[in-house]
């Protein structure tokens, strides 16, 4: 599918950043356009490699970055720049999702504001060309922004949805569902969107609570002057449309089964309740029972409707026990219907008004205005019994936030019950694996629930549903001026008709039941996720068998938030399974959502959230929330400091550490004193990238301030003999590993812990202070040169395990660091890092006895700190001119006395000696790590006299003490009144005033007895 370019020359570096501090604003920019420029995103089928393939999440041309954007693509570049370094051939698919309901509105919108025109006024292929305008100018927007954060996708394969290729692959497989019986046109109930006059499938539906009223209607029955079946109804206009009214045919026997059951499983509450139902509601529902078969007259259109016995819809235990039933605009009465052979009757307009079948009065109303009319009439005819408040869930448009209306109507269905069985069978296979763990769970639940999928819409931005119909056969299809039949007036027995050719644009000729050739194309476009479902195969050539798709297919990792589980990951599963009998990838990565500190959703729409390329670049931004923060307004202004994509990266990555779904994110705004055009102004700190700017720096500055500046012109000497430097090692291995680890797992949290930690407290804290002495050439220029080359070879790797997460800046200081280790005369350097190999655990030495010693050697500094700080007259800065190291094991002991150079000055303490026993002089510090003690001589170090001094004022206070104590306990009243734990404590607080008096009173007698 993509010819193979050239073999490229690669372009001279970025000149090398000079700024004391890390600056990713003096980096970025020049790194990324290297790396495209020279083709290092790019892959190719290469039968020396084996593949790796991520394929982007495809976002829709009307996005922008938003916070989960920034998530999900640092979770898959992280991931393909490590493949790329374990040598995989690492394809990352860039592309952009035609979204062709969300599409079609925010150029409809463009347009009525600006031109004040709306599609129809332009006609179908004017308002395509439009959107394609459109497309052109603003389509690309979210593609250019994951530049900003370093997503290394291959930028030469990138993908639309609706591009010539991809468009085969959609009209293909909807040809082959069709020929094979998986897709049909029927007439059902879906859900319909008044707001953008489309059906919708169940996955797209937004539920919110809302507070409305069950209204209770009484209908007469007919024959029987004075009796009445009373109802209850969230939506009144609706029953102009209903058919039957339903009943249980046996609440007794139900209610009392329901009874015997609670009371076996102890439910004592429900017990109650039915036990009340039963004496209360039960003789009026057995009256309803015994009118099965007759009839009510519906009230305001005076239709007689049958009274029939269901026992699925109608629940003795709730409401009145009787349902009216509207088959044409509710699911379960629909199914009702179907049950008991009942009509279906529309009274909904697609634009949400009342139709013909609603008394005159009524017809033209919207639904709203319908359902207070109905009500209103209910009221006068002395039919309206009672309304009580309620509030409960109601599906709204996804896109347009208005109510979804169940309608009846012919459209486009996927059987979808043959392509569960198969997406099943890959996860009960082993064939598919979700992480976290737990989410195969909610697939596995979507496919026992999923019915048939509707997938037409009624919009014209989008894939044509490739389906002809005949004129002559039906000629009460009408057409418009362009030649294409409009809206919903193909009728429900039209024959749809498929191309007899499989290639790409096929059409019908004739038709093959009379022969003619007035043959029209259904006007419905296909629902944007059929397209999407066949992204893995269709971005690989897919329907054609291509290299391309035969190497880097299935792909191998799809990492997507959960949202979106049912909708995409699910349906690729199958499509996959249908055409190629491949799952098309082996893992599925669903991470959380990103939250506020407070649990809600963040978004800048809703004010919470912020543009993370704002985040990344700096600067200000308006926000326009809905609802105001706290103390923060809506309408506001705010200011970033330019954390740079590393920081963004580091900081996203970081929280998904122990986060097995949401991830909450804390962000602090400070109020400034002054407004900016009426509105108040707030700084923005965002503590995650706080901490990853911070540890940015912290790199910046060991690497250029120590490693560079030490290193410059050394000598390779790669003997690894001291402790130091086998621990160094040791700890790069178990690092390595343990990454790898958590890398294999998904747990790239973890990773960033790990890096941290060992840069941090390893390299930087421990090691680079230990080596110091060797680098100033201390101990001879062979330590020295050993020093200096574990230092590049350690920053190496580290850099190369850092690539993934913060790549700019492993970057920047790798070149600086090669041209060292050139100019020290290593050779077969890679000429980059992102291409560089990624290190092997198995490859780096370890030394059990090192770690062991080296171990020993940070409790012993963690012991002379703490000795310090117990001895207030020794200061921190203070050299000590000696430590012992005494007992134990002798063998240890010469082995850690063997690296006291480094340690010595890391103590500042002038030399570190050992023996075998020793007696610690009265005035010294003294420790103990493991069986080995240690011991600080503090005489001609300390003044006496100002010790004694000091030493005697705390014993003043202590006595102080311990004299209110005792005034305290001899108070009668305080023994006796106070709480005994109270008095407790204080018994016990004059024992330990008493102790540290003692030992006060030992200290300064053996102190005076030096003076003497």
């Amino acid at each position: 599918m993509f010819e193979k370019p050239a073999a490229r020359e690669i372009t001279a570096c970025p000149p090398p950043c000079e700024s004391p501090a890390f600056d990713p604003t003096m980096i970025e920019e020049g790194w990324y356009k290297w790396w495209e420029e020279n083709g290092f995103f790019h892959a190719e089928v290469n039968e020396q490699r084996k593949p790796y393939t991520i394929m982007i999440p495809l976002p829709n041309v009307t996005g922008a970055l938003h916070l989960g954007h920034a998530l999900n693509n640092s979770i898959q570049d992280f991931l393909i720049r490590h493949a790329r370094m374990q040598g995989y051939e690492a394809l990352w698919m860039p592309g952009t999702d035609h979204a062709g309901v969300a599409t079609q509105a925010v150029v409809e919108r463009r347009l009525w504001e600006d031109e004040r025109v709306t599609r129809h006024d332009l006609g179908r292929r004017k308002m395509l060309e439009r959107i394609w305008e459109w497309k052109e100018h603003y389509g690309g927007r979210i593609l250019s922004q994951l530049r900003r954060i370093g997503a290394s996708l291959d930028w030469e394969r990138t993908q639309f949805t609706m591009s010539p290729e991809f468009t085969h692959a959609v009209q293909y497989a909807f040809s082959e569902l069709f020929r094979d019986g998986l897709v049909y046109r029927g007439k059902r109930l879906i859900n319909w969107s008044v707001g953008i006059q489309s059906a919708l499938s169940n996955d797209e539906l937004v539920y919110k609570n809302v507070k409305t009223h069950f209204w209770f209607f009484r209908y007469p029955v007919i024959g029987e002057q004075g009796r009445f079946i009373e109802i209850a109804t969230t939506r009144p206009e609706t029953m102009l449309g209903d058919t039957a009214v339903a009943v249980h045919p046996d609440p007794a026997g139900e209610l009392h089964r329901r009874l015997e059951a609670a009371i076996a499983a102890g439910q004592e509450e429900r017990v109650e309740l039915l036990r009340k139902r039963i004496a209360e509601e039960l003789p009026r529902l057995e009256g309803y029972a015994a009118l099965v078969g007759k009839q009510v007259m519906l009230p305001l259109v005076e239709r007689p409707i049958p009274i029939i016995a269901d026992a699925l819809l109608a629940d003795p235990e709730k409401g009145t026990g009787a349902l009216k039933v509207t088959p044409a605009h509710d699911p379960n009465d629909y199914a009702c219907a179907q049950r008991n052979a009942l009509p279906m009757i529309n009274m909904m307009t697609p634009d949400g008004r009342l139709n013909e079948q609603a008394p005159a009065a009524m017809q033209g109303l919207t639904m709203a205005e319908g359902r207070a009319k109905v009500v209103e009439a209910m009221r006068a005819l002395g039919y309206l019994a009672k309304i009580e408040d309620l509030e409960h869930e109601v599906a709204h448009c996804y896109r347009t936030d208005t109510v979804i209306e169940p309608y009846l109507l012919s459209q486009w269905f996927v059987k979808m019950q043959p392509l569960v069985e198969m997406a099943r069978h890959t996860y009960e296979d082993g064939e598919v694996f979700f992480h976290p763990e737990h989410r195969g769970k909610d697939y596995m639940r979507w496919l026992d629930s999923t019915p048939d999928w509707c997938i037409s819409r009624q919009v014209w931005w989008g894939h044509r549903i490739p389906i002809w119909y005949c004129r002559d056969c039906h000629p009460s299809i009408q057409i418009d001026q362009e030649g294409d039949p409009i809206g919903l007036s193909i009728p429900e027995e039209a024959q749809p008709i498929v191309p007899e050719s499989r290639a790409r644009d096929a059409k019908p000729a004739t038709c093959p039941t009379c022969g003619g050739d007035h043959l029209v194309q259904d006007p419905d476009v296909l629902d944007t996720w059929f397209s999407s479902q066949l992204w893995p195969m269709g971005t690989l050539g897919w329907p054609e068998q291509t290299k391309d798709l035969e190497y880097f297919y299935p792909t191998s990792t799809l990492v997507t938030g959960r949202d979106i589980l049912a909708l995409w990951v699910a349906r690729m599963i199958m499509m996959g399974m249908k055409f190629l009998g491949k799952t098309p990838y082996r893992d599925v990565v669903l991470h959380g959502t990103i939250q506020d500190e407070h649990g809600d959703i963040m978004s800048k729409s809703r004010g919470n959230g912020f543009d993370p390329v704002r985040a990344i670049e700096g600067g200000g931004d308006e926000i326009k929330g809905k609802v105001a923060l706290r103390d923060v307004p809506a309408h506001r202004k705010e200011y970033y400091k330019p954390y740079g994509a590393d920081s963004l990266r580091y900081g996203m990555l970081s929280m998904t550490a122990g986060q097995s779904q949401d991830i909450k994110m804390q962000i602090l705004r400070s109020k400034r004193s002054e407004k900016e055009d009426g509105l108040d102004v707030f700084d923005v700190e965002i503590p995650r990238f706080e901490e990853g700017r911070r540890f940015g720096n912290k790199i910046w500055q060991a690497a250029r301030g120590v490693v560079f500046r030490q290193c410059e012109g050394f000598t390779v000497d790669a003997r690894i003999e001291t402790i130091e430097d086998r621990w160094l090692y040791h700890r790069l291995h178990e690092t390595s590993a343990r990454i790898h680890g958590h890398i294999e797992r998904f747990h790239l949290g973890q990773v960033c812990e790990e890096i941290y930690s060992f840069f941090w407290d390893d390299f930087c804290s421990w090691y680079l202070e230990i080596v110091k002495p060797r680098l100033w050439g201390a101990l001879g220029d062979a330590s020295k040169a050993q020093a200096q080359t574990h230092l590049v070879r350690v920053l190496d790797a580290t850099l190369r395990l850092l690539h993934p997460v913060m790549p700019f800046l492993s970057e920047e200081l790798w070149q600086a660091l090669r041209k060292i280790r050139i100019k020290a005369g290593e050779s077969d350097l890679p000429v980059a890092l992102i291409r560089a190999p990624w290190p092997i655990a198995a490859e780096i030495p370890r030394d059990e006895e090192a770690a062991q010693l080296t171990q020993m050697l940070r409790e012993i500094a963690g012991q002379v700190n703490q000795m310090r700080a117990q001895q207030p007259a020794v200061t921190d800065q203070m050299v000590l001119p000696s430590m012992v190291l005494f007992g134990g094991n002798a063998s240890v002991r010469a082995k850690l006395t063997a690296a006291s150079t480094g340690l010595s000055r890391f103590l500042r303490i002038e030399k570190i000696e050992e023996c075998e026993s020793y007696e610690p002089p009265v005035l010294s510090v003294r420790g103990i790590v493991g069986d080995i003690h240690l011991c600080c001589p503090l005489e001609g170090v300390i003044d006496l006299h100002a010790e004694i001094a000091r030493l005697e004022k705390q014993l003043e206070q202590h006595i102080a003490s311990i004299e209110r104590i005792h005034k305290q306990l001899g108070n009668a009243k305080f023994v006796e009144r106070a709480p005994a734990e109270v008095v407790a404590q204080t018994r016990e607080r004059l024992v330990l005033e008493e102790q540290k008096r003692d030992g006060l009173h030992t200290q300064i007698a053996e102190m005076r007895a030096l003076l003497k």
